[in-house]
């Protein structure tokens, strides 16, 4: 790769998906965000944390992020048809919230996006309930003021880390074991402040084998 542009960062641990590595949103984010438009992220290893990481991107627009010894993701830019539903009211979310799965039984209890075992504050406390139309599961979302970036608005990689959870959750309420993201395609339209009321949903699309395909959008205050 003929790089253009590099720097370093680590993954804090208060970012974590599993216990031992970041969760697979929030670096997609980091990722992608490096992208102008829609992107496409694919995790290649668990993403540590607390270690020196390389993000490097190259003339051609794809970014690699790349450990000691092994890439840990790679992006590059694509296009995305992907037909969204409607934005649910904020109290329709949070009745489906309520039915959250988590909240009984959770693979990783202390994953920054959507385990219960994190403080307000602290994680983004996610928590996707089946909707009662049965398309799918949503959430309510009330950005904290830590996780503002320019111009107050919501950090980007924040943005992608809310989008990731709920589609594992939307096929976990089929019986499916716990999920781990392989791939990621996301594009940000617009932007969410901290202290809005914002939702989530997200919904099946398909499968094959071991793979699942599912979608999921995250609304504003204004829908």
């Amino acid at each position: 790769m003929s790089t253009e542009e590099s720097s370093i960062l680590k993954i804090l641990p208060r970012f974590r998906g599993p216990d031992q590595s970041g969760n697979g949103g929030y670096v997609s984010g980091l990722l992608g965000q490096h992208l102008n438009g829609p992107a496409e992220v694919v995790l290649r290893a668990p993403p540590p944390l607390n270690r020196d990481l390389f993000i490097e991107g190259d003339r051609s627009g794809k970014w690699v992020l790349r450990g000691p010894t092994q890439i840990v993701a790679e992006a590059k830019p694509v296009e995305l048809d992907l037909e969204v539903p409607e934005a649910i009211s904020f109290s329709e979310a949070q009745e489906a919230s309520a039915q959250y799965l988590g909240f009984q039984s959770h693979p990783y209890p202390h994953c920054f996006v959507c385990g219960p075992s994190r403080a307000g504050g602290d994680g983004l406390r996610i928590f996707p309930g089946p909707l009662s139309s049965g398309q799918g599961v949503a959430a309510p979302w009330i950005p904290d003021e830590s996780l503002a970036a320019h111009r107050h608005l919501v950090a980007e990689e924040f943005l992608w880390a809310a989008l990731d959870c709920p589609g594992a959750w939307a096929l976990l309420q089929g019986g499916c074991n716990p999920i781990i993201l392989g791939t990621m395609i996301a594009q940000i339209h617009g932007s969410i402040s901290p202290g809005d009321n914002a939702t989530v949903r997200a919904w099946p699309i398909g499968t094959q084998g071991r793979k699942h395909w599912v979608g999921s959008a995250l609304y504003s205050e204004s829908g």
